[in-house]
């Protein structure tokens, strides 16, 4: 595993994958790229006409490899000290990635998550009828609350899969007016952390404090932010569910959110 230390060793990297058909999972444009590069975190394996670009996740605590595979058949065994993630997104069950999945098994990963895209659209959104009182919900207003926000999501998110948050992004989060808190008195038991991208509205994170749960929270959450966007004049709303977490999965149903045919599966070496 070699450092990339400029943008031309980058360029000559991707150079011999123009104009060809390769199988790939990268997702990031050249800016994300180079803001990498500046930080020291992006590598690169070689093997064979096959490589690999590994990101530096949370200060080093594991890589996320971005494949470019142009024959399938050449072993690409990766020696790592620290855990290794893939991520491979794919359009429904229709297109489900059996061939890539098996090649990076036979390489030393084995699945480990299944994530698909739900959205609603403001038309749909149907508003459940549920009683949770004293409980509010409100924007969280104090960074202080941050370390609090982590410590659910330390509890709640796998930290392989991108969920994982450090503290100067929530506290940014909170700045930005988007973390919806839901409290009991002044004490923060649950948020929903969301964000905009493309006029659309994304839920990010949604946790719930351990002996919270099964108490309708997450449901309020979910009911006020998505009312609060309405208002504010979002239409379109997305997010990522766990395809086994069922009750999140029937939960969102009852609120209009329909999957896309959009999913993401991540393959994992410890």
């Amino acid at each position: 595993m070699q450092k990339i230390l400029s943008e031309k060793e980058l360029d000559i990297l991707l150079a011999s994958f123009l104009g060809i058909k390769y199988e790939t999972n990268c997702y990031l444009l050249k800016a994300g790229f180079i803001e990498l590069i500046k930080k020291e975190s992006l590598y690169y394996i070689q093997k064979g006409d096959n490589l690999g670009l590994l990101l530096e996740k949370l200060n080093g605590d594991f890589l996320d490899l971005l494949f470019f595979i142009k024959d399938i058949d050449t072993p690409f065994i990766i020696n790592n000290k620290v855990p290794v993630v893939i991520e491979i997104p794919y359009r429904g069950p229709n297109f489900f990635p059996l061939k890539v999945i098996k090649y990076w098994e036979k390489n030393g990963f084995k699945q480990h998550i299944n994530r698909d895209l739900y959205a609603l659209n403001y038309k749909t959104f149907r508003a459940l009828n549920f009683s949770i009182s004293p409980v509010q919900c409100k924007i969280v207003e104090s960074i202080h609350d941050a370390g609090v926000i982590l410590e659910m999501i330390e509890k709640t998110f796998d930290r392989f899969t991108g969920d994982m948050l450090v503290i100067p992004e929530i506290e940014s989060s909170i700045l930005s007016e988007e973390i919806l808190g839901a409290y009991d008195n002044k004490t923060l038991i649950g948020f929903l952390r969301f964000y905009t991208k493309n006029n659309i509205s994304w839920i990010g994170h949604i946790a719930v404090s351990q002996n919270y749960r099964g108490k309708g929270i997450g449901t309020a959450l979910i009911q006020n932010y998505i009312q609060r966007q309405i208002n504010l004049g979002f239409e379109k709303f997305q997010q990522w569910v766990v395809s086994d977490n069922q009750p999140a999965v029937r939960l969102y149903s009852e609120f209009g959110f329909q999957y896309i045919n959009k999913s993401s599966i991540s393959l994992l070496m410890t």
